[in-house]
């Protein structure tokens, strides 16, 4: 009598987990659906509920980038930005979140975070053709900019002082993007108190 009723209670359990994970996947699966559907229809907020309520239930690297994708194509930038960040964060090893995030920065041209990032990248030994041609690529673009200047001055307050090939002086910023018109007949490093030039 009690293997008999061992038994059926093993049964029970099983069948109880086995419909557990079957009604999980087809509310994970509609969830997915769902969000894709509303995504379609631009309905972001819908999409996004949906997409985080999946994430919930079921972290993956592909779901991930399809809600990177997601954000990207709604340009909701912001979210595309902390969304990639955050596959860096919980995937470190994976190279496609670093991989998104320096293309993003270096479409902007913003030398710095492409620089953050695959640092990061190296630092946690994450290898990708696609990160090393970013850094070929930015190395070279970033030695190109800093050419076209005959000096630069100490990087302070935010700004280095720059002097212009054709003579005047003005102000760069990390990028090389000129912030203070190049007007100056003599330069030093900038402070929050006012300009060093004149």
């Amino acid at each position: 009598f009690y293997s008999i009723l061992i038994i059926v209670l093993f049964v029970m359990a099983w069948y109880t987990t086995v419909n557990e994970a079957v009604t999980s996947s087809i509310t994970y699966n509609n969830y997915l659906k769902v969000a894709r559907k509303k995504a379609e229809d631009t309905l972001f907020d819908d999409a996004n509920d949906n997409y985080k309520a999946a994430l919930e239930m079921k972290d993956s690297l592909e779901l991930r980038l399809e809600m990177a994708d997601f954000y990207y194509n709604s340009n909701s930038m912001g979210q595309y930005v902390a969304h990639c960040d955050s596959i860096c964060e919980d995937y470190p090893y994976e190279a496609v979140g670093y991989e998104r995030l320096v293309d993003y920065y270096s479409k902007l041209n913003d030398t710095k975070n492409c620089y953050t990032y695959l640092n990061t990248a190296k630092k946690r030994k994450v290898k990708s053709e696609t990160l090393d041609k970013f850094r070929t690529d930015l190395a070279y673009r970033f030695e190109l900019d800093y050419m076209k200047y005959e000096n630069i001055g100490t990087f302070s307050g935010g700004y280095f002082a720059a002097k212009k090939r054709e003579g005047n002086w003005g102000y760069i910023d990390a990028q090389g993007r000129t912030q203070i018109s190049m007007v100056f007949e003599e330069a030093r490093a900038f402070s929050a108190d006012g300009l060093a030039a004149k």
